[in-house]
This record gives structure tokens, sequence and C-alpha cells, in this order.
């Protein structure tokens, strides 16, 4: 008799490390947030090029994450 555990009812392989890797990019999304949020010296242009900046690197975040998520 074939006592395997049939493969819908195992855990998927690696399961854990996929969530430590969605933990990890959306952690490393915050850190433009941080670094946005701690500038306080910054005259007008610095904050447009600022803006632009965590923009991309948040949006680029996102974009891994969901990526990661639908792979």
């Amino acid at each position: 008799m074939d006592r395997r555990v049939p493969y819908s009812a195992r855990p998927a392989a690696g399961a854990s490390w996929f969530l430590l890797a969605r933990l990890a990019v959306l952690l490393q999304g915050l850190v433009p947030l941080f670094w946005f949020l701690g500038r306080f010296s910054l005259d007008s242009m610095d904050w447009i090029l600022a803006g632009f900046g965590f923009g991309f690197e948040f949006g680029f975040w996102i974009w891994l994450d969901v990526l990661l998520w639908w792979i």
C-alpha cells in the first residue's frame, strides 16, 4: 500500500524561504521611505528630486514583491 502523502496535502517546498524573501523585499522598500522622511534640510529642488527617487525606489520594490508573489 502506498503511504506517501498526496502532493496537495504537503506544504510547498521552500515556502518559508519564499516568505522570508517577500519580507526582505518589503523591508527594503521601507528603507527609502525612512531615508526620505529623515531628510529635513533640503531645499525645494532636493525635495523634488528626492520625491522622484523615492517614488521610483518604492514602486520598484512593490513591483518586485508582486512579481515574487505571482511566481
